[in-house]
């Protein structure tokens, strides 16, 4: 197998990347728009978080924890904000006043991601299609680039003789 042939492949195959790349980017930047309007924001519960999760909770008197707390979400509504507090087997939703708990929703907001797992995924889906598309083009210009090199090697070649 010549470099050649090796080379026409590898080009086929990144093309038939960079297509699917470039039919992910709008998919997932429409699927993070609609899960930023109909989902809530989750945060899981780990040891580097949780003493100051459970202490912005007990500052405010309207939240009671009941067992450990393995998840914690939020979502907006109509001038209130609901607050969804995920134990190991049970989940609470509480609904709060937009005064009441503002430090823990933003915490949450900060650190925590749009539908979860599922907008974890689809965010970091819309990076790697982002960055492969980038390097397709990057890929595209260094070989034109080296065609010109070539070409012009070839005409000044021709010049000499």
């Amino acid at each position: 197998m010549k470099i050649e042939d090796l080379y026409i492949k590898f080009d086929n195959f990144f093309k038939i990347v960079c297509v699917i790349c470039l039919l992910m980017i709008p998919v997932c930047i429409g699927l993070l728009i609609y899960y930023s309007f109909t989902s809530k924001v989750y945060l899981k519960i780990n040891r580097h978080n949780y003493s100051e999760i459970i202490e912005m909770i007990r500052a405010n008197e309207n939240i009671q924890v009941k067992g450990d707390i393995t998840e914690i979400g939020y979502r907006q509504g109509l001038g209130d904000w609901i607050l969804s507090i995920r134990y190991d087997e049970d989940v609470e939703t509480i609904i709060l006043n937009d005064d009441d708990a503002r430090d823990l929703k933003r915490y949450i907001s900060k650190n925590g991601f749009i539908a979860g797992m599922k907008g974890r995924t689809v965010f970091y889906t819309l990076k790697a299609s982002v960055i492969i598309v980038i390097l397709f083009v990057i890929y595209k210009f260094f070989y034109l680039y080296c065609r010109l090199l070539r070409y012009i090697g070839k005409k000044t070649d021709e010049i000499i003789k």
